[in-house]
């Protein structure tokens, strides 16, 4: 794939098995190369049982053999220089090699020493958002109601667990509280605090506003009707968005304080989410994509979805058909087409009840080939008990057309 091939949004979709995780895999390890130059914050390597095996037959028996070296290669901008990049496995209880990251490193050691200095570079926002991103909390994310001493104190503390796949919600909540107890105290709320809220409130389907309570101990949500709601009694849905996009607003305002509240919108970086429409309702689908572009706009996304809503939303040039024989294409048409036609056309699926796509079928057998009583006496069989199909009224319009049209050729 090369560079020119990609965008600030790009939209992957295909089978199941098609790849699109193992994209977003490789696409941490590459990003996660930015960390071997900033000490003390995890990279990514690649595992052992991310590495391609082949199917073998040796007689009666098969064996899986993985495929080595297997290499992770980047081209990219990086603090505005254009450079490429590798990270490779080699063998069998080896480690990541990382010789061919080193311009990459060395940019990143170098932002790490100005960061030091005071320097007011700004620094790219890396995050890996996977599907179980909101559910599975590791050991080190336990709940504290209070900031812990220092733990917001750095700029590059920003970037713990930027690739672990979960979001630390006890961490975004402990800030959120910290903050709200910073304004009280000043009479005014910080930029930081002002641009996570905003962030939240353009993302989140309906939402009016967004605040921390102290008396309650918990961030309010308030949705159009007048309800307000703790984060803890919102829907699946909206707990996992809220989670995400406050833990991305938090790095941005974080690692580029210089920016203040226009951080979230002026933060570069690269940010990986699978299965983007999880938990989300249909209606939230169709503009979840165009709400993450707006309020992060520097932002490259890679996102993952089987959602015809999203994909009916997002223009062609940023979506990537995966195919399962590791290559891609990109769709002539995707906005505006219906989501039938996108299950159809796109996604290789029927988009009603098989079973009932076959007797659609037989009628439209018997409409064709003339048999139109045959084919009113099925269409009466299937409107007892059923509602009206479309299909249906649009056969008997066309039987009627032609036998109307029939009668007038008689007729004169």
């Amino acid at each position: 794939m090369d560079l020119k091939d990609l965008r600030d949004m790009n939209l992957l979709i295909g089978e199941n098995g098609s790849g699109k995780t193992t994209i977003l895999d490789a696409l941490a390890v590459g990003v996660a190369s930015w960390f071997l130059g900033v000490r003390g914050y995890d990279t990514k390597h690649i595992e052992p049982d991310e590495v391609r095996a082949v199917l073998h037959t040796h007689g009666d028996s098969t064996r899986l053999e993985r495929q080595f070296p297997t290499t992770v290669y980047c081209e990219g901008m990086v603090l505005g220089m254009s450079i490429d990049w590798e990270r490779s496995l080699t063998g069998t209880g080896g480690k990541t090699k990382q010789a061919g990251a080193k311009k990459i490193k060395e940019i990143a050691a170098k932002a790490e020493e100005g960061v030091r200095e005071g320097s007011d570079i700004t620094l790219p926002v890396i995050s890996y958002y996977g599907t179980k991103r909101l559910w599975v909390q590791p050991k080190d994310m336990q709940t504290d109601e209070d900031a812990k001493p220092g733990e917001f104190d750095e700029r590059l503390q920003a970037y713990r667990f930027s690739i672990d796949q979960r979001i630390n919600v006890a961490s975004v909540l402990r800030w959120l509280r910290l903050e709200k107890f910073v304004a009280l105290e000043a009479g005014k709320e910080r930029a930081a605090y002002t641009a996570v809220k905003t962030a939240i409130a353009q993302c989140i389907d309906g939402c009016v506003a967004v605040d921390y309570s102290v008396r309650e101990r918990a961030l309010l949500i308030t949705l159009q009707g007048g309800s307000t709601l703790p984060f803890h009694l919102l829907s699946d849905g909206q707990r996992t968005m809220v989670a995400m996009v406050a833990d991305l607003a938090l790095k941005a305002c974080q690692l580029n304080p210089h920016l203040a509240a226009d951080a979230p919108a002026k933060s570069p970086g690269v940010v990986l989410i699978d299965e983007v429409d999880l938990h989300l309702h249909p209606r939230w689908q169709r503009h979840v994509l165009s709400d993450l572009r707006k309020t992060f706009a520097e932002v490259q996304f890679f996102a993952t979805t089987h959602s015809p809503q999203i994909i009916g939303e997002t223009p062609p040039d940023d979506i990537l058909i995966l195919k399962t024989d590791g290559g891609f294409e990109r769709p002539d048409v995707s906005v505006g087409l219906s989501s039938n036609q996108i299950l159809r056309e796109m996604m290789g699926t029927d988009p009603i009840n098989a079973d009932m796509m076959a007797r659609f079928n037989a009628i439209f057998d018997l409409v064709e080939n003339g048999a139109f009583p045959a084919a009113r006496e099925k269409i009466a069989e299937m409107r007892v008990g059923c509602r009206d199909f479309p299909e249906l009224a649009e056969a008997d319009s066309y039987m009627d057309a032609v036998e109307a049209a029939a009668k007038e050729e008689g007729e004169g």
